[in-house]
C-alpha cells in the first residue's frame, strides 16, 4: 500500500487549469442540453428537426477515433484548445441567430470539433498527472463537471424567463472565459512537456512535481 497524498498536492497548476475548462465547459453544456429543444420550438422548428439537430450533431463524433490519431501525432494542447473554442463559438452562435438550416451546419461543425478535442484534452490530462493517482485526478475532474452541469440546468431555466436564448449564448461566454484563463498554464505544460521528450505526444510523464496552486 502507498499512501494517498493529499489532494492539494495533486491539483497542481496544469491540472487546476483543466478543472476551470472542465467547470466552465459543462456549466454550459448543462445549459445546452435544457434549453436546446425548447429554444428551437421557439423558433418554429418541429419535432423531426430537432432530432435531427441532435443527428448532426452526435454522427460527426464518430469519428473520435481520427481524432485520437490526430492526438498521438500533433500538439494535443492546439487540438484540444480549438475544439473547445470551436464548441463555445457554437453555443454562442446557437443562441444569436434563429436560421433553422444554420443550426444543422453548426451542429455538425461542432460534432467534428469534439471529436478531434476530447481525445486530446484527455490524452494530454494523463501526460500532466502522476500515473499512480490519475484515478484520484480525474475523480476530481469528473467531479466538477457533474457540479457544473446541475448548476447549469439549474440555472437555465430561470435566465430563459429573462434572456431566452441569448442563456445559452451567455453559457458560450463562460465557457471561453474558462479556455482563456487556462490556455497560457497548458500551453506552457505543453511546452515542457515536449521539451522532456523531445517529440510531441511522445507518451505518458512516469512523474509530475506538484506545482501548488496559490
Amino acid at each position: 500500500k502507498v499512501k494517498h497524498p493529499s489532494y492539494r498536492s495533486l491539483i497542481t497548476r496544469p491540472v487546476f487549469a483543466f478543472i476551470v475548462v472542465a467547470t466552465t465547459g459543462h456549466f454550459a453544456m448543462g445549459v445546452f442540453e435544457v434549453l436546446w429543444s425548447l429554444w428551437l420550438r421557439h423558433l418554429g422548428a418541429s419535432m423531426q428537426f430537432v432530432g435531427f439537430t441532435w443527428i448532426a450533431f452526435s454522427v460527426p463524433m464518430l469519428l473520435a477515433f481520427i481524432g485520437g490519431y490526430l492526438a498521438d501525432r500533433y500538439s494535443r494542447w492546439a487540438l484540444m484548445f480549438a475544439g473547445y473554442a470551436v464548441s463555445a463559438c457554437a453555443w454562442i452562435f446557437y443562441g444569436t441567430t434563429d436560421n433553422l438550416p444554420l443550426f444543422l451546419a453548426v451542429s455538425v461543425i461542432e460534432g467534428l470539433a469534439i471529436a478531434w478535442s476530447y481525445p486530446a484534452k484527455q490524452a494530454f490530462l494523463v501526460q500532466v498527472v502522476p500515473p499512480r493517482w490519475l484515478g484520484s485526478v480525474q475523480g476530481v475532474e469528473q467531479t466538477s463537471m457533474q457540479v457544473a452541469a446541475f448548476v447549469g440546468t439549474l440555472v437555465a431555466p430561470v435566465l430563459y424567463e429573462y434572456l431566452s436564448g441569448y442563456v445559452i449564448s451567455l453559457a458560450g461566454v463562460i465557457s471561453l472565459l474558462g479556455l482563456a484563463y487556462a490556455a497560457p498554464t497548458l500551453y506552457r505544460e505543453w511546452e515542457r512537456l515536449k521539451a522532456e521528450r523531445g517529440t510531441a505526444g511522445a507518451g505518458t510523464r512516469e512523474r509530475v512535481e506538484p506545482e501548488q496552486v496559490n
